[in-house]
């Protein structure tokens, strides 16, 4: 689906890898938050639904980690879940693919 070169999203791979061995070993609280390796399906299905191809390395992170992987969807509070665990420097947060949608469709929709 994605033109994305075959070697960028390799590299997302690679350095999700290192991320996570150093998680491992400093911070597993951490890493526990961050769920499991996300479906093709659900990112399949997910891009239907926005009428769009996510790009190769969004793609390859998603089945690499995805947040919402193995969790039951949480309550919903203004435009992003609350149910993210995983805040980024700068106030951002790091989103599941279930939040990725949403946030794209109200935002779509505005």
């Amino acid at each position: 689906m994605s033109n994305a070169p075959t070697h960028e999203a390799g590299d997302v791979r690679d350095a999700w890898g290192r991320v996570t061995a150093w998680l491992e070993r400093n911070d597993p609280e951490t890493l526990a938050a961050f769920g499991g390796p996300g479906s093709r399906r659900a990112v399949r299905e997910a891009e239907m639904r926005m009428g769009l191809e996510l790009p190769g390395e969004m793609r390859q992170w998603l089945l690499a980690n995805d947040i919402d992987a193995g969790r039951r969807p949480a309550a919903s509070s203004g435009l992003v879940t609350l149910g993210c665990e995983i805040p980024l420097p700068g106030g951002h947060l790091l989103l599941g693919l279930t939040d990725i949608q949403r946030v794209y469709v109200e935002a779509s929709q505005r």
